[in-house]
Protein backbone atom coordinates (compact mmCIF):
# COMPACT_ATOMS: atom_id res chain seq x y z
CA UNK A 1 0.00 0.00 0.00
CA UNK A 2 1.30 3.37 -1.12
CA UNK A 3 1.02 5.79 2.05
CA UNK A 4 -0.23 8.82 1.44
CA UNK A 5 2.45 11.61 0.92
CA UNK A 6 4.73 9.24 -1.31
CA UNK A 7 2.00 8.70 -3.21
CA UNK A 8 1.70 12.63 -3.96
CA UNK A 9 4.93 12.96 -4.43
CA UNK A 10 5.18 9.57 -6.96
CA UNK A 11 2.10 11.83 -8.41
CA UNK A 12 3.78 15.03 -8.70
CA UNK A 13 7.38 13.38 -9.96
CA UNK A 14 5.12 11.36 -13.02
CA UNK A 15 3.07 14.50 -14.06
CA UNK A 16 3.38 18.28 -15.00
CA UNK A 17 2.09 20.26 -12.21
CA UNK A 18 -1.21 20.78 -14.15
CA UNK A 19 -1.80 17.37 -14.53
CA UNK A 20 -0.72 15.87 -10.97
CA UNK A 21 -3.15 18.75 -9.77
CA UNK A 22 -5.78 17.10 -12.22
CA UNK A 23 -5.27 13.77 -11.07
CA UNK A 24 -5.08 14.37 -7.46
CA UNK A 25 -8.35 16.74 -7.97
CA UNK A 26 -9.94 13.68 -9.08
CA UNK A 27 -9.09 11.69 -6.03
CA UNK A 28 -9.87 13.73 -4.19
CA UNK A 29 -13.57 13.61 -5.91
CA UNK A 30 -13.47 10.40 -6.16
CA UNK A 31 -12.65 9.94 -2.24
CA UNK A 32 -12.64 11.83 0.94
CA UNK A 33 -8.89 12.19 1.30
CA UNK A 34 -6.56 10.05 -0.54
CA UNK A 35 -7.24 6.55 1.25
CA UNK A 36 -6.05 3.96 -1.67
CA UNK A 37 -7.23 1.24 -0.02
CA UNK A 38 -10.98 2.59 -0.08
CA UNK A 39 -10.03 3.65 -3.84
CA UNK A 40 -9.16 -0.21 -4.58
CA UNK A 41 -12.07 -1.49 -2.70
CA UNK A 42 -14.61 1.08 -4.82
CA UNK A 43 -13.16 0.57 -8.25
CA UNK A 44 -12.51 -3.14 -7.90
CA UNK A 45 -15.55 -3.80 -5.84
CA UNK A 46 -16.41 -4.95 -1.88
CA UNK A 47 -15.23 -8.31 -2.01
CA UNK A 48 -11.69 -8.27 -0.87
CA UNK A 49 -9.41 -11.43 -1.15
CA UNK A 50 -6.04 -10.69 -1.69
CA UNK A 51 -5.46 -9.41 -5.32
CA UNK A 52 -2.94 -8.19 -7.72
CA UNK A 53 -3.68 -4.35 -9.13
CA UNK A 54 -1.49 -1.95 -11.35
CA UNK A 55 -2.03 1.72 -10.95
CA UNK A 56 -1.18 3.05 -14.42
CA UNK A 57 -0.12 6.77 -14.89
CA UNK A 58 0.20 7.58 -18.16
CA UNK A 59 1.36 11.34 -19.81
CA UNK A 60 -1.21 14.01 -20.84
CA UNK A 61 -3.72 12.02 -19.67
CA UNK A 62 -4.75 12.86 -16.05
CA UNK A 63 -6.89 9.64 -15.52
CA UNK A 64 -6.26 7.30 -13.39
CA UNK A 65 -6.57 3.62 -14.69
CA UNK A 66 -6.41 0.52 -12.69
CA UNK A 67 -5.82 -3.01 -14.26
CA UNK A 68 -6.64 -5.71 -11.90
CA UNK A 69 -4.10 -8.69 -12.54
CA UNK A 70 -4.57 -12.45 -12.61
CA UNK A 71 -1.90 -15.18 -13.30
CA UNK A 72 -1.02 -14.98 -17.10
CA UNK A 73 1.19 -13.43 -19.36
CA UNK A 74 0.64 -8.93 -20.10
CA UNK A 75 2.08 -7.72 -22.70
CA UNK A 76 2.45 -4.02 -22.38
CA UNK A 77 3.22 -1.20 -24.95
CA UNK A 78 1.62 1.13 -27.60
CA UNK A 79 0.11 -1.26 -29.73
CA UNK A 80 -0.66 -4.58 -27.93
CA UNK A 81 -4.50 -6.03 -28.28
CA UNK A 82 -6.63 -7.49 -24.96
CA UNK A 83 -6.12 -8.80 -22.72
CA UNK A 84 -2.47 -6.89 -22.00
CA UNK A 85 -2.18 -3.85 -21.26
CA UNK A 86 -1.95 -0.70 -23.57
CA UNK A 87 0.09 2.71 -22.67
CA UNK A 88 -0.47 5.32 -24.60
CA UNK A 89 3.01 6.99 -24.54
CA UNK A 90 4.89 7.73 -27.53
CA UNK A 91 8.13 6.77 -25.69
CA UNK A 92 6.50 3.72 -25.49
CA UNK A 93 7.41 0.79 -28.26
CA UNK A 94 4.74 -1.30 -29.78
CA UNK A 95 5.83 -4.25 -27.64
CA UNK A 96 7.57 -2.92 -24.73
CA UNK A 97 7.67 -5.58 -22.42
CA UNK A 98 5.85 -8.44 -21.13
CA UNK A 99 4.41 -8.62 -17.38
CA UNK A 100 4.20 -12.05 -16.04
CA UNK A 101 2.35 -12.84 -12.58
CA UNK A 102 2.79 -16.36 -11.39
CA UNK A 103 0.51 -19.20 -10.22
CA UNK A 104 1.99 -17.87 -6.54
CA UNK A 105 1.26 -14.18 -7.86
CA UNK A 106 4.70 -13.63 -7.56
CA UNK A 107 5.67 -10.80 -10.95
CA UNK A 108 7.88 -10.33 -13.24
CA UNK A 109 8.66 -8.31 -15.85
CA UNK A 110 11.28 -8.61 -18.76
CA UNK A 111 11.97 -5.20 -21.74
CA UNK A 112 12.00 -7.14 -24.83
CA UNK A 113 14.57 -4.95 -26.57
CA UNK A 114 12.56 -1.35 -26.26
CA UNK A 115 14.38 1.65 -28.41
CA UNK A 116 13.80 3.53 -24.64
CA UNK A 117 14.50 0.61 -22.08
CA UNK A 118 12.18 -0.66 -18.96
CA UNK A 119 12.79 0.74 -15.71
CA UNK A 120 12.12 -0.64 -12.22
CA UNK A 121 12.23 1.82 -9.44
CA UNK A 122 14.89 3.94 -11.43
CA UNK A 123 16.93 1.37 -12.81
CA UNK A 124 17.02 0.17 -16.12
CA UNK A 125 16.36 -4.02 -16.21
CA UNK A 126 18.30 -5.91 -18.88
CA UNK A 127 16.76 -6.78 -21.92
CA UNK A 128 15.51 -10.50 -21.99
CA UNK A 129 15.99 -11.26 -18.52
CA UNK A 130 12.64 -11.68 -16.36
CA UNK A 131 13.22 -8.94 -13.08
CA UNK A 132 11.35 -9.90 -9.93
CA UNK A 133 9.01 -7.25 -8.43
CA UNK A 134 7.16 -6.27 -5.02
CA UNK A 135 4.34 -4.72 -3.97
CA UNK A 136 4.95 -0.51 -4.83
CA UNK A 137 7.41 -1.30 -7.43
CA UNK A 138 7.35 0.98 -10.12
CA UNK A 139 7.12 0.24 -13.86
CA UNK A 140 8.94 3.06 -16.01
CA UNK A 141 7.40 2.78 -19.46
CA UNK A 142 8.95 6.06 -21.32
CA UNK A 143 6.69 8.79 -18.96
CA UNK A 144 4.30 5.83 -18.00
CA UNK A 145 4.42 5.05 -14.45
CA UNK A 146 2.83 1.53 -13.28
CA UNK A 147 3.31 1.00 -9.85
CA UNK A 148 2.04 -2.59 -8.65
CA UNK A 149 -0.01 -2.79 -6.03
CA UNK A 150 -1.04 -5.71 -3.60
CA UNK A 151 -4.22 -5.63 -2.11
Amino acid sequence: MLPTASFIAFIRRTYSDDAADAVLKELAEAQDGFDLEALLTDRVGPQRTRSLHLLILEPDRPRIRLETLSPGRYEIGRLVSSPSIAVRDINASRLHCILVVHGDMSVTVCDVGSANGTYINGQRIPVNVDSPLRAEDQILIGRSALNLIHA
